[in-house]
């Protein structure tokens, strides 16, 4: 065993079993992930959590494209940056899905002013979006702060249902504790624990279009999302990419189709 650096600057433990986790929760079985980290340990030493996500995917491209997109999920919710605009109306698509009714960039006044808010989720809800281009930074104290004061001038001239904050990373722990004072609801990476973002995205079936980076072409995927292409189910209208990304696509689409079947109630990001 050793030591590891993360995408923030700690180190950890190298974790097989967290590895063994991962790949199989990306659609491989435990005989088909153990065989893949066999490979990357063949390699040697490995000194971060990037080199190894790397070596994982660059394998999983050539062997098992649909479990290398889902692999990369949250790397590429990182990539549909720069700006967070896009991830915004990624958020709006998996909420949609889940059977939210869900309106972006929705101007609402206030008391005092009147905010522009990301997301105006089922006609009573603000959720407010977080985004940053690079893992390894978490969304603080000062984000929930906030989202907090705008709910609170909202809600003396509206009658609210809540506020959720929304990153595609990880909350400090201040912010946690900041939010269950006062009843802010947070979603982010593994966060609520076992209902994180994560999660949602794999109950919803909606993939950003960026997992398909090293299957696509890294400028057709960029030039994808400057179109407002975010996800990959909207590559299916008008199939402008090539054969061996289109199965890819429809694979996970029919995956997306087969959750919602077993699905039974309108799914909760709270």
């Amino acid at each position: 065993m050793h030591r590891i650096r993360k995408a923030s600057g700690e180190y950890e433990e190298y974790d097989r079993e967290k590895l063994v986790s991962s790949l199989i929760s990306s659609g491989l079985s435990k005989e088909e992930a153990e065989k893949v980290i066999l490979r990357i340990e063949s390699l040697g030493k490995v000194e971060s959590t990037k080199e190894i996500y790397d070596a994982v995917r660059k394998i999983l491209l050539k062997t098992y494209p649909v479990a290398a997109a889902k692999y990369s999920m949250k790397e590429a919710i990182v990539k549909l940056g720069p700006t967070g605009f896009p991830f915004e109306k990624y958020v709006a698509r998996i909420l949609k899905a889940l059977g939210h009714e869900v309106e972006t960039n929705r101007l609402i006044k206030g008391k005092c002013v009147t905010h522009e808010i990301d997301l105006w989720i089922d006609g009573s809800r603000i959720g407010e979006c977080k985004y940053h281009n690079a893992k390894g930074i978490y969304t603080g104290l000062k984000e929930a702060m906030y989202t907090y004061m705008r709910f609170l001038d909202i809600g003396e001239v509206k009658e609210l249902e809540g506020v959720t904050l929304i990153t595609n990373t990880k909350f400090s722990s201040e912010a946690i504790e900041f939010s269950k004072c006062y009843g802010l609801d947070l979603l982010g990476w593994k966060y609520p624990p076992g209902r994180g973002l994560e999660v949602l995205v794999e109950d919803s079936g909606v993939y950003p279009v960026t997992v398909l980076e090293g299957i696509l072409e890294y400028d057709e995927v960029k030039s994808l999302v400057a179109m407002g292409v975010i996800t990959v189910d909207q590559l299916v209208e008008g199939r402008k990419i090539d054969e061996r990304a289109y199965r890819i696509v429809m694979e996970l689409i029919n995956l997306s189709k087969a959750r919602e079947r077993n699905s039974l109630t309108k799914g909760s990001y709270q």
